[in-house]
């Protein structure tokens, strides 16, 4: 069996470097030739990915058949620069799972791409106040409360009073509800 039908240590650290921390080939390259003094061929980190990538398939569909079947999914996305263009990095979660993808749009094509999971999730959606999430999927809506606190503050930054004031409010109701749900009667307290 060949070295990368079956990667070792270095190709395994080398994919961790390259990908989560973000080194390109060529330093990886140059790292292990300084630690090791041998060379080690870019292509061969690209092959190893590559074969990582395949193995890792079915863990993939795995998490993403968790994320649409969960009652509550978590959705962003964020801009990430890709060959010298904007792309857009994004994300479903669950506090035990995440599925991250890259796509050249921000909006429903990405949604409605074979990578994403929005499309099949049926339960509740949470996600910032973006249009495209509210013209696909099937699932219910709900917005962010973090997104939600940052638009508010950029409003009380611009003096708005009324902002200032839902943005207590909201955060009274997240500390008051931490350890689970509220009784109706007990939410009046929130807009003390």
């Amino acid at each position: 069996m060949g070295p990368l039908r079956r990667p070792g240590r270095i190709h395994a650290h080398s994919i961790l470097l390259n990908v989560d921390y973000r080194i390109p080939f060529a330093k990886v390259s140059q790292l292990w030739s300084e630690l090791t003094g041998y060379a080690y061929n870019p292509a061969t980190l690209t092959t190893a990915q590559a074969i990582a990538f395949e193995r890792l398939a079915p863990i993939e569909e795995q998490i993403k058949a968790h994320l649409t079947q969960a009652p509550v999914c978590h959705f962003d996305e964020t801009g990430v620069r890709l060959g010298g263009k904007l792309h857009w990095l994004h994300v479903a979660c669950t506090p035990e799972y995440t599925h991250l993808f890259v796509h050249p749009n921000r909006g429903q094509a990405a949604l409605r791409s074979q990578q994403s999971v929005f499309e099949d999730c049926h339960n509740w959606t949470v996600h910032d106040c973006w249009a495209s999430y509210f013209t696909a999927g099937q699932g219910r809506h709900s917005l962010c409360g973090a997104h939600l606190l940052r638009e508010l503050q950029s409003l009380i930054d611009q003096g708005r009073q009324w902002a200032s004031a839902m943005h207590a409010y909201l955060l009274r109701a997240y500390q008051s509800t931490r350890c689970g749900p509220s009784a109706p009667t007990d939410q009046t307290q929130w807009l003390a």
